[in-house]
């Protein structure tokens, strides 16, 4: 949790029977119905690479809150949302109309990737950085520090070195 972004206002009201509006989404989880939750701000926090799910600080622990559109949105990132709305702003300048960014209105551009070059282009870049990131935290899982070091020590076959057997050459001030 420590490491996930929070939105510029860190916090967010808890709007009752819709839950908390992150990126003109909604998102719900049953621990926001409590009536000392109802009406209040709470912490929240995203996965940049997945908005169907934020999470947010509801009395003393973090819940996962699922979108109110989650099928459409699970597995798009941040930033393909971020030109999504760019892209419906565009189009609804070149029209000379009014745009309002409803989650169904986002769905349903999302759902038409194909003919938005930027949004796919974008969508590979973000599941090249979560393949990355992944590969990263389950070599670290596996292999605690010491492990990781005994392993390249018994790769390399290194011996130890004794420090006060090495001749000094010239000392550096």
């Amino acid at each position: 949790m420590a490491t996930l972004p929070s939105p510029r206002n860190k916090t967010a009201k808890v709007v009752p029977g819709k839950g908390v509006k992150l990126h003109y989404l909604f998102y719900w989880h049953d621990a926001l119905r409590h009536p000392e939750v109802e009406g209040t701000r709470v912490p929240i926090r995203y996965d940049p690479f997945n908005i169907g799910i934020a999470y947010a600080y509801v009395r003393g622990q973090w819940v996962q809150c699922i979108s109110q559109y989650y099928a459409a949105f699970t597995g798009h990132s941040e930033k393909e949302l971020e030109l999504a709305t760019e892209g419906l702003r565009q189009q609804a300048r070149i029209n000379h109309k009014a745009v309002s960014l409803t989650p169904q209105h986002l769905a349903d551009f999302l759902a038409d990737v194909q003919a938005h070059q930027r949004v796919l282009v974008q969508r590979l870049r973000d599941q090249e950085a979560r393949g990355v990131l992944e590969c990263l935290e389950a070599d670290t899982a596996r292999k605690p520090p010491e492990a990781m070091q005994r392993a390249v020590s018994e790769a390399f076959s290194l011996e130890p070195v004794d420090l006060a057997t090495l001749p000094v050459f010239e000392e550096y001030r």
